[in-house]
């Protein structure tokens, strides 16, 4: 994961985070190039291209990488361990803006294990549309099945980019 990719996971756990702890508003950070207020700080860097987060009930997350991958962190804080969640992704089109994107754990995680995915599926090599897949999570946390597929279909690709136009709409649907 490029130095990038891993300030901008780190900028969206710290701004997921931040109200659930007293933040200062401290001129010293912002010297050091980061807004009052706001603290940065490396979870973890072994990731690709990390794009989404799905905060799961027990305090662990679940991450997804656009080249096709899901990460499943042990926790929030610097030096998360961190386990590669072995899952079919061979239909996702890596592309542009396109691949393994957005995730939305489901509020019945702690009993169903399930969140949803949105991605760029593709049929041989070319981007047939965007649609949201729902998943079950093994109680290890180290696999990931499909059990609705398409939860949604059809979402139109950009053909510049990839990706649907719609961006984090998608959430509102998929609950």
């Amino acid at each position: 994961m490029s130095r990038h990719g891993i300030v901008s996971l780190a900028a969206v756990l710290a701004v997921a985070l931040s109200g659930c702890a007293g933040a200062s508003t401290s001129p010293q950070n912002a010297a050091a190039g980061e807004p009052a207020g706001l603290r940065v700080e490396v979870v973890t860097d072994a990731l690709e291209h990390g794009w989404d987060v799905g905060f799961l009930p027990n305090g662990q997350a679940l991450v997804t990488q656009r080249p096709g991958r899901l990460a499943l962190l042990s926790s929030t804080q610097p030096g998360a361990r961190v386990t590669d969640v072995r899952a079919d992704f061979s239909d996702v089109m890596v592309r542009g803006e396109g691949g393994l994107m957005g995730l939305l754990v489901h509020p019945d995680f702690a009993s169903s294990r399930r969140f949803t995915t949105c991605q760029t599926h593709r049929e041989g090599e070319r981007a047939v549309d965007v649609r949201l897949v729902a998943w079950e999570l093994s109680p290890d946390g180290t696999s990931a099945r499909r059990v609705v597929d398409p939860l949604l279909g059809g979402l139109p690709v950009n053909p510049a980019a990839g990706t649907a136009g719609a961006g984090r709409n998608w959430a509102r649907t998929a609950r």
